[in-house]
């Protein structure tokens, strides 16, 4: 009942004005709003996307890091709680600083913890689609962030250096 009663509200912020959502998440973030992503790719070279109920597109799953909270428990935690998986580290993380937008993004290499991916479902109301989708055939993203670009094709050429055009 709780999880459904969430879902309403974060579909019904998903629905606010950018400019009134962004304000609310101001007011109860740092000045800096610091994310962390997954960048989760299969042995297949396929990425996993999302579709997170309170926004437009697809996605990478991750969240807020929390007070006190180091980005590499706050990655685990977010991919446990969206997609109900344990995963581990498969590389260095991929940093970006967007000074304009006063965002941190940690980009996470992960991969599946001894999983497959039929292992992998939504686990929480904040997802309302998951896919796995191939390197060269992605939909369009629900940010237009040219980090996330860049964090993708950095991860995904360490583990497939033929399969991206340079």
């Amino acid at each position: 009942m709780i999880a459904k009663i969430y879902g309403l509200l974060l579909r019904q912020f998903g629905r606010l004005p950018v400019s009134v959502r962004h304000r609310i998440v101001g007011f109860t973030s740092p000045a800096y709003r610091v994310g962390t992503a997954a960048i989760l790719l299969s042995e297949a070279g396929e990425l996993l996307l999302v579709k997170h109920s309170y926004r437009d597109g697809w996605g990478l799953p991750g969240g807020m890091i929390g007070w006190k909270e180091e980005p590499r428990d706050t990655i685990v935690r977010e991919v446990r709680e969206e997609l109900g998986i344990a995963v581990a580290e498969a590389g260095e993380p991929h940093i970006e600083h967007a000074r304009a937008s006063r965002r941190i993004e940690w980009f996470f290499d992960l991969r599946l913890d001894g999983l497959t991916v039929e292992d992998v479902k939504i686990n929480s109301p904040e997802i309302e689609e998951l896919r796995w989708f191939p390197l060269d055939d992605l939909p369009l993203l629900e940010k237009k962030s040219p980090s996330i670009a860049r964090a993708l094709e950095i991860i995904a050429e360490r583990h497939f250096p033929s399969r991206l055009d340079s």
